[in-house]
């Protein structure tokens, strides 16, 4: 009976010190890269999907690369807040994440 009372105290004392370590939520979620005026994030394949873009709107040409990656989605809402006039290019294959 006491090394059952040992045992359940070094598991209640392992349970207390996980319990304090602190856990920096922010770094398990997905954030988002600028670059120039285009957000994208990482895909798990190294490759990437716009989720944003940032700049004034007229004619925008999609880049095939971004920062190394190639994007191969574009996200739902990237374009929804922009005065885009026409889409100039954009690489062959790339995705739209439509609902």
């Amino acid at each position: 009976m006491r090394t059952n009372r040992k045992w359940m105290a070094v598991l209640l004392s392992l349970v207390l010190f996980i319990a304090a370590v602190p856990v920096n939520i922010a770094s398990f979620a997905a954030s988002a890269e600028t670059s120039g005026d285009f957000e994208y994030r990482v895909l798990s394949d190294n490759t990437a999907e716009l989720t944003d873009y940032t700049g004034t709107g007229g004619d925008v040409v999609i880049p095939a690369n971004i920062d190394g990656y190639s994007i191969v989605r574009i996200g739902f809402s990237a374009f929804s807040f922009s005065n885009i006039v026409s889409v100039l290019g954009c690489q062959p294959g790339a995705k739209t994440d439509t609902p």
